[in-house]
Order: C-alpha cells, then structure tokens, then sequence
C-alpha cells in the first residue's frame, strides 16, 4: 500500500511540474511575442521618422529650386521687358524719323 501512495505521490509530483512546464512555456511565449510586437512597432516608428525626414528634405530642396527658377523667370522677364522697351524706342524714333 505505502508504494502505491508513493506512486500516486510521484504521479501527483509530475503532473504538477508538467503543469509548471506548460504555464512556464506558455510565459515566455507570450513575453518573446511581447517584446516581438514592441520590436516591430519600434521599427515601424522609426521607419515613419525617416520617411518624414526624407519628405521635409525633399519639400526644402523643392522649394530652394523653386526659388532659384522663380528669380531666373523675373530676371529674364525684366530683361524680355527692357528689351522690348528699347525696341518700342527704336520703333517710335524710326517712326519719327519717317515723319519729319
């Protein structure tokens, strides 16, 4: 009879540490997913950053180049004008010329 207590004992002892084993297992499953999810979403923020950084960078370059272009049309377009000043000058004195 003291065996089969002792067996019974020791059945009693393994399940409990099976069932340790599994809750331990089942632990640190759900830690290493855990700290898997925070991985992910700390390189998906961090990707975010980087992708905001590279639209602010490109957004400044744009609009440096697009000062540049808008100061070389005025430039060009005060030339295109004083030109066309002169020409209307040299226009009316032809013009005047022919008349006297």
């Amino acid at each position: 009879m003291d065996e089969l207590k002792h067996i019974k004992k020791v059945e009693k002892e393994i399940v409990r540490r099976i069932e340790n084993a599994q809750k331990d297992a089942e632990r640190r499953i759900e830690e290493e997913r855990t700290r898997m999810n925070e991985r992910v979403e700390a390189e998906v923020e961090k990707a975010k950053r980087e992708v905001e950084q590279q639209i602010m960078e490109t957004k400044s370059n744009a609009e440096k180049e697009a000062k540049k272009i808008v100061k070389r049309a005025k430039s060009e377009t005060i030339s295109l004008k004083n030109k066309g000043m002169k020409n209307i000058e040299k226009a009316i004195q032809v013009v005047i010329n022919e008349l006297e």
